[in-house]
């Protein structure tokens, strides 16, 4: 956990991006597991879709849980949550500062790999696209 800690507080502290694909208008929504995720830290580690698998396991309109694993090494999962700041929902288009506590200015960044947690979660959530179902609000893409 030594090596991982550093690589996943270097990670949080530089930059976390949510990238959800377009689906085309009429089509159905993509199935999970979703590769939809990059977290960039140092330049040793790099988890993106090239080589991740991202697994929603809750998503509302202020919250997304997710799980993640690296092709290459499946037997590492990371986890967290992600929400907006008090008051807002995640929308297409949005970039907010995180804490690991939300307040009215920042959002919840919230990682761990192996079931080890951080105590700092202070990034930048950007979010390039999303799409949702206009009954339930699910992201569906």
């Amino acid at each position: 956990m030594r090596t991982l800690r550093p690589l996943l507080g270097a990670a949080v502290a530089l930059a976390t991006v949510l990238v959800v694909a377009p689906t085309p208008a009429g089509a159905a929504a993509p199935a999970a597991p979703y590769t939809a995720m990059s977290v960039e830290g140092r330049d040793t580690y790099v988890l993106d879709p090239s080589d991740a698998t991202v697994i929603l396991s809750e998503n509302s309109p202020n919250r997304l849980t997710y799980s993640a694993f690296q092709s290459v090494a499946p037997e590492h999962m990371f986890s967290g949550i992600i929400s907006p700041p008090t008051g807002q929902a995640l929308a297409a288009g949005m970039t907010f500062p995180t804490l690991h506590t939300p307040d009215a200015t920042h959002g919840e960044l919230n990682m761990g790999v192996d079931g080890y947690g951080c105590d700092e979660e202070n990034g930048l959530v950007t979010i390039r696209e999303l799409t949702r179902d206009p009954g339930t609000q699910a992201v569906t893409a």
